[in-house]
């Protein structure tokens, strides 16, 4: 194999990374998160955006609220949570020694 296929082939690995790292979380996680939220939590849940960043492993979510189903009074809610997770933690057993 060529250095310039080599370079290639690991440039288009990146940027399948990147692509599938930041539009799906968007796509998949964030419907799924809402339907476990309401079903655990029994309340109705709703995310305004949510963006992950597959190189820095920050999830964002904006504009959270959770409200009572009866009273459609809110339990909780916030502009914005961030979050750094660590990568090397789902890999190595959570960071247990």
């Amino acid at each position: 194999m060529t250095k310039s296929r080599a370079v290639k082939i690991i440039s288009v690995l990146v940027l399948l990374y990147a692509f599938v790292g930041f539009v799906l979380p968007t796509y998949v996680l964030k419907p799924q998160l809402v339907k476990i939220l309401d079903e655990q939590l029994y309340a109705k849940s709703s995310i305004g955006s949510l963006f992950f960043n597959p190189f820095s492993f920050r999830l964002t979510l904006e504009n959270v609220s959770l409200k009572d189903t009866k009273t459609d009074k809110d339990i909780l809610s916030f502009a914005k949570l961030a979050l750094d997770l660590e990568p090397t933690a789902l890999i190595g057993g959570f960071g247990i020694k």
